[in-house]
């Protein structure tokens, strides 16, 4: 009878014992996806589920690069942006997916500090879009004209138009990127 009982203990022991490595393992598990930490400045993010996340007013505001990434894309005229509480966000080229976010992400964080933007097409056969080009900018209300070219850049045309010009798809979304780091304050250009 002793010799049961001790088995039991022994049993009931490795069982408790299995529960907690078990139950450790999880949690340390579970806590890798918390993202890893990046610093850029005085700046703090998160990498997470393929994003750079920061707080920024109590808004969590995602980004697909991080600021060193984009910071040596050569870029003018924004401070425009800063300046609005409207634009007009428009493109002269094919939509593809990468243009399509970096539109509509663009519109998205521009909105969270109060920009209000209106998207159009250079073109004149988007049926869904009204037609907008830089002859539609002004002093107070911008355009930001996505285009393809030979290099990736932003610049300011004559007409208080902001061009962001993307050398391939996915610099669409770098371009987006870079347009929100200035604005929110982040990226200074100097």
């Amino acid at each position: 009878m002793i010799e049961e009982k001790k088995k039991r203990k022994a049993k009931i022991l490795i069982g408790i014992l299995i529960t907690v490595i078990m139950t450790t393992s999880i949690i340390g598990f579970m806590s890798g996806f918390r993202g890893t930490r990046y610093r850029y400045k005085d700046f703090k993010f998160i990498f997470e589920n393929d994003m750079y996340w920061i707080k920024i007013n109590n808004q969590k505001i995602g980004f697909h690069f991080p600021p060193d990434n984009v910071e040596k894309i050569p870029a003018e005229g924004l401070e425009s942006i800063k300046s609005t509480r409207m634009i007009y966000i428009s493109f002269n080229t094919t939509p593809n997916q990468h243009l399509d976010l970096a539109r509509l992400d663009l519109q998205e964080k521009l909105g969270l500090i109060g920009i209000y933007s209106v998207h159009g097409s250079a073109a004149a056969n988007h049926t869904f879009l009204p037609q907008i080009d830089c002859n539609n900018a002004t002093q107070y209300v911008p355009v930001i004209m996505f285009i393809l070219g030979n290099e990736t850049k932003i610049f300011k045309s004559d007409q208080n138009c902001i061009i962001a010009q993307a050398r391939t798809g996915i610099d669409f979304l770098r371009l987006k990127d870079r347009i929100i780091y200035e604005t929110y304050g982040i990226i200074k250009n100097e």
